[in-house]
């Protein structure tokens, strides 16, 4: 029996500059592709209905990252899944490596040698590639089966991780060893990060508000802030902390990413990407020092 094709998830908002792309990269591989909508007022949803029966849209409140794609998983009826965001695009080569997986396996594809495949994602900045600062290869594991596999469910930054189950790996006859196995698939998947640098500073202003207060969480080593009061000694250290990050990890990023990394290979498009990676750190630790602040005096004015 020819094995199944996997299904597709793409979670979307507000997409309609780039779910056409998206959809047409993996329709000819996909069984079923699922749309986890989050409310959007544009003509995305209206675009992926004109691929037909094989796009099944569903509407979900955004919960996080990793919530999304958790949910849209659940609802595919197979369970290989290849995930792609809406602003991606899968290559040529990287569907004919999908393609000869299929081909090549049973009906469960390769458990044997990995529950999870990875692939270099190839970035662009303002319709240029970029191969330099640390953007590529920028390998993602995208490609996985769900028995054994789900997203991390941080708000921000999902990953896809093996699930702590030995039975279910006992029930597919999988090896114990599959937990730490990642197969690696040929071909780039297309990220088309930011059209226009107004872009790019809008989206780290976002990312910097959603991860300031895990960076409080990281730096004070603690699960909760209940402690963090003013005069408390680690307050005062946490302050302090995060005012030297505000200022030095800004620079140190930028001499990565345009020195070490080699961004300056990518021309004016390396620098501007070097400076937007700096201005992100730089507004991460600025909004996690003005929450430290705040939370301080709110705590303050309720004693």
């Amino acid at each position: 029996m020819r094995p199944c094709k996997p299904s597709v998830t793409i979670i979307t908002f507000n997409e309609s500059k780039n779910i056409h792309r998206a959809i047409n990269s993996v329709f000819s591989i996909a069984d079923e592709i699922v749309i986890v909508d989050s409310g959007s007022t544009d003509d995305t949803l209206d675009i992926a209905r004109s691929f037909g029966e094989k796009v099944k849209i569903f509407e979900h409140k955004f919960e996080g990252y990793g919530q999304q794609k958790n949910y849209a998983a659940d609802l595919c009826k197979n369970d290989w899944i290849l995930n792609i965001d809406a602003d991606e695009e899968v290559s040529e080569d990287l569907c004919n490596s999908i393609k000869e997986l299929i081909d090549s396996s049973s009906t469960n594809y390769s458990m044997d040698v990995a529950g999870m495949y990875r692939f270099a994602r190839l970035n662009f900045f303002c319709g240029r590639p970029l191969y330099h600062g640390g953007w590529y290869p920028d390998y993602n594991i995208r490609f996985y089966n769900r028995r054994v596999a789900n997203w991390a469910m941080p708000f921000v930054h999902e990953e896809l991780r093996y699930k702590d189950d030995l039975e279910m790996l006992n029930k597919l006859n999988a090896p114990l060893s599959l937990k730490t196995m990642v197969g690696t698939l040929n071909g780039d998947l297309y990220h088309y990060t930011f059209q226009d640098v107004e872009s790019n500073v809008r989206t780290n202003i976002r990312y910097a508000r959603l991860g300031s207060k895990k960076i409080l969480l990281k730096l004070s080593k603690s699960k909760s802030l209940d402690s963090l009061e003013k005069p408390n000694t680690d307050y005062l250290l946490l302050k302090y902390r995060l005012l030297l990050e505000i200022f030095f990890h800004p620079i140190i990023k930028f001499f990565e990413c345009y020195f070490i990394k080699h961004g300056f290979l990518d021309g004016v498009h390396g620098f501007i990407i070097a400076v937007n990676a700096a201005h992100s750190i730089f507004m991460k630790y600025y909004f996690a020092y003005m929450d430290l602040i705040s939370l301080a005096n709110n705590k303050e004015l309720n004693n």
